[in-house]
């Protein structure tokens, strides 16, 4: 517990904006080899089809995925700042920000350049602007 709520209790009440500012700063997001999978089913492709779903294995950790262009991340369009696989997005960018941070998995930097996330945490502590 921190803040005075839990960080679970904040990422249930958070409603992403698909702003796309976090997709554009990027990181080291992984994946599943069925989150590879679904990407691939959604896109009609392979799963090994690296123009279209640029993954590795991580080598020490065999079924895990790491995105090889991270900033910004691959998965957005540049040009809508929107994530072309939004309906099938990894369980590290659903859970972003705050069940991210609970896991260790990111600091407290990258939850406040979410705008959203930032907004709810100044509504919590009453930060007038």
């Amino acid at each position: 517990m921190v803040l005075g709520c839990s960080l679970g209790k904040l990422q249930s009440l958070f409603v992403c904006r698909q702003c796309g500012f976090c997709c554009l700063h990027g990181g080291q997001i992984e994946l599943t080899r069925p989150e590879v999978c679904a990407i691939a089913e959604y896109f009609e492709c392979s799963p090994d089809d690296k123009s279209r779903i640029p993954v590795t294995e991580k080598p020490d950790t065999p079924g895990w995925y790491t995105i090889d262009l991270t900033a910004p991340c691959f998965f957005l369009d540049k040009a809508t700042m929107e994530c072309i696989i939004q309906e099938v997005k990894p369980y590290w960018c659903r859970e972003y920000p705050f069940r991210l941070h609970e896991l260790g998995l990111c600091g407290w930097f990258d939850v406040i350049m979410c705008p959203e996330a930032r907004e709810m945490l100044d509504n919590h502590f009453g930060v007038i602007r």
